[in-house]
């Protein structure tokens, strides 16, 4: 079964590992936080080239020069920030995930020029990391480098309001849990999940309240 990547969330930092995440608005503007990533210039000059037009959901990444701390660079696309709802950031936190590959842990640079970012913004921008990174493979035989890659990932949401968000995602991360149970009863299959086994289930949901 697939593992819930391991999320915290922390203050605006040049620190960074493996993978970085950086939102992009229509226009092509990227915060000022993330305007350190990959040398001064690099991240507009990327936008530019590559004609990235940060379409909502939209990805685009690229290797990073050796020495810029981070190895890869994920752009998330965030279309119109004057339009954006939280439903919208599920969209971009599960597309940011998505890019994250094998790699073991990944910052995201969440800031967006002229948009104050709220906790529960960041919170449903993780919890689409959670939900996005949900495998059904119980039954699929892995390889012994497939075990091998088997690792938990690290996620570090940098946000303005670090701790306002990682208290809005206690509760949301709640709710990703109870989807992901979801997930797993409808996708085991009928002979290993009968209705005797699907009460089993629900029973021990009983401590939770009724």
């Amino acid at each position: 079964m697939s593992k819930n990547p391991v999320i915290k969330f922390s203050n605006f930092s040049e620190k960074l590992k493996d993978v970085v995440i950086v939102p992009v608005s229509k226009d092509g503007s990227v915060a000022a936080q993330a305007a350190h990533v990959g040398g001064e210039g690099f991240v507009s000059g990327l936008i530019a080239k590559a004609g990235f037009k940060g379409k909502l959901g939209a990805t685009l990444e690229t290797y990073l020069a050796e020495g810029a701390g981070a190895e890869r660079l994920v752009l998330v696309g965030i279309g119109d920030p004057a339009k954006l709802k939280n439903d919208d950031w599920l969209k971009i936190g599960g597309a940011a995930f998505a890019k994250i590959g094998k790699s073991s842990e990944a910052n995201a640079i969440l800031a967006v020029e002229g948009l104050e970012i709220s906790a529960e913004a960041a919170a449903d921008f993780a919890l689409g990391a959670q939900l996005r990174a949900y495998r059904f493979d119980k039954y699929k035989t892995k390889k012994n480098e497939d075990k091998a890659d088997a690792k938990d990932v690290k996620l570090t949401i940098q946000v303005a309001d670090a701790a306002g968000a990682e208290k809005a995602y206690e509760a949301a991360a709640e709710i990703g849990e109870g989807v992901l149970l979801a997930r797993d009863l409808v996708n085991e299959p009928a002979n290993v999940l009968g209705p005797v086994e699907f009460a089993a289930e629900a029973e021990k949901l009983e401590k939770l309240g009724k």
